[in-house]
């Protein structure tokens, strides 16, 4: 690549944001689509997304580093001003409006080039350690955002550098940290996401990859899943309400084994599928939650976990969920630990911990991520379940921990039922250990 290809990739990024792009795109677009907004745009805001993104690596990789930096300031700058009024009368009333729903989105762009700019420096320069979890510098810049907004994008733009050389970044980090942020991480990991696809990341050192600029993207492999017509009309059965999940249903889908995955995990995605108000009364993702975890579909994980963190514990298909992910078993544990180890959601993991307890056993990070909610959690919040998890488990370490919970004033006697159910389970006598009858006497009053 030449030293000014960078700007070729920004004049491409300039063009695109242009009603007269946008309209040609929409022209190539299916008809049942092309009218649309809620496809469109979204999509459209991506192709862009992914185009700063392109145009920040070239810089990065096809200059010295004081250019590039100079370069990604250049790029930085224009990301905040795509937006143009030239050709846009041009456009259908329905067009314009979409292309203004797009310059909104495009305003977004200006803050991601923010945090896709640091993170570019911090590869440029080099200055971060492989041996750090780019999701705890995340966690720390999320807690410092407010009164140190520097410090925060320097600890974003560190952890965009280790995503770009191969780390995993969590992916619901959008959904977890303050507005001031949000955008920062949201850009790193689509694009970091983008390059993945293409084959450009993980990236070596710096200057390794300057020898070998460019390197030829590849194509991203995109499953064509052709349109199964006997499939659809098994989804469109989830739809039936409460009792559409007959057996013969179940045998019908569990013969279709993994070409159905993808179309449950369409039904979840959807969450106005969600409200009692929608096709089958709210039915149909709780139907596919069940089935994605009796079909073992373990790519779901992240999607099962997902759903826990976004539906109240009283809601059916938070438990659906929690029963799928048990249902898949240890292969879905390092997706419910990520939650627990980077989520400030309390009570969904205090929710996801019974999935610990029955799929973690015998595993080190299990047990200190349920130790480290035990903590954590408070016993108004439902920390109980985190001791019924613990004794789950299986694990004796967590004997003291309990016996200290038993003598915490504050728990109830609801809160000491779990505890000394849990110690049960971990080979305490309970009816003869002194501590745990005399815990119930001062609990219950002195009487048992």
């Amino acid at each position: 690549m030449k030293q000014e290809d960078w700007r070729s990739e920004l004049k491409r990024l300039k063009e695109l944001a242009t009603p007269r792009a946008f309209q040609r795109y929409l022209q190539d677009m299916p008809e049942k689509l092309r009218d649309d907004p809620g496809i469109v745009v979204p999509v459209y805001a991506a192709i862009l997304e992914a185009t700063l993104g392109e145009a920040m690596l070239a810089a990065s990789l096809g200059l010295p580093k004081e250019e590039a930096k100079e370069a990604l300031g250049e790029i930085e700058a224009a990301a905040w001003h795509l937006r143009s009024k030239e050709g846009l009368r041009a456009l259908s009333r329905p067009e314009q409006q979409m292309y203004r729903d797009l310059a909104e989105l495009m305003e977004d762009l200006g803050e991601e080039s923010v945090g896709l700019a640091a993170m570019c420096e911090h590869y440029i320069e080099g200055d971060y350690d492989l041996g750090e979890d780019p999701n705890r510098l995340i966690q720390k810049a999320n807690r410092i955002s407010r009164r140190d907004a520097k410090g925060a994008l320097d600890l974003v733009g560190r952890a965009g550098a280790l995503a770009l050389r191969g780390k995993k970044l969590w992916k619901r980090w959008p959904d977890e940290v303050s507005r001031r942020i949000r955008r920062w991480v949201f850009g790193i990991i689509n694009v970091v996401s983008n390059l993945s696809d293409g084959g450009l990341v993980p990236l070596g050192e710096v200057e390794v990859e300057r020898k070998r600029w460019p390197r030829k993207r590849r194509k991203p492999k995109v499953a064509k899943r052709k349109r199964d017509e006997e499939i659809m009309a098994l989804m469109y059965s989830l739809f039936e309400g409460e009792g559409a999940l007959t057996p013969e249903l179940v045998r019908r889908i569990r013969r279709k084994g993994e070409a159905a995955i993808p179309y449950l995990m369409d039904i979840v995605w959807d969450e106005s599928l969600w409200s009692v108000d929608s096709p089958g009364g709210g039915w149909a993702p709780i139907h596919a939650v069940t089935l994605l975890g009796k079909l073992g579909a373990v790519e779901a994980a992240e999607l099962l976990v997902g759903v826990v963190a976004d539906s109240d514990p009283e809601d059916i298909i938070h438990g659906a969920a929690i029963f799928a992910l048990e249902d898949l078993g240890r292969p879905a544990l390092d997706a419910v630990l990520d939650f627990l180890r980077y989520s400030s959601n309390v009570a969904a993991k205090i929710s996801l911990a019974e999935v610990v307890g029955e799929i973690g056993r015998g595993d080190e990070r299990a047990y200190e991520e349920l130790v480290n909610l035990f903590h954590e959690a408070t016993w108004p919040q439902g920390k109980c379940l985190v001791c019924s998890a613990l004794g789950d488990l299986g694990d004796e370490r967590a004997i003291p921990l309990l016996r200290e919970a038993l003598r915490d004033p504050r728990a109830d006697e609801m809160d000491a039922d779990e505890i000394i159910w849990a110690l049960g389970q971990l080979g305490v006598d309970v009816d003869r250990d002194e501590e745990v009858q005399q815990a119930l006497k001062r609990i219950r009053g002195g009487g048992l």
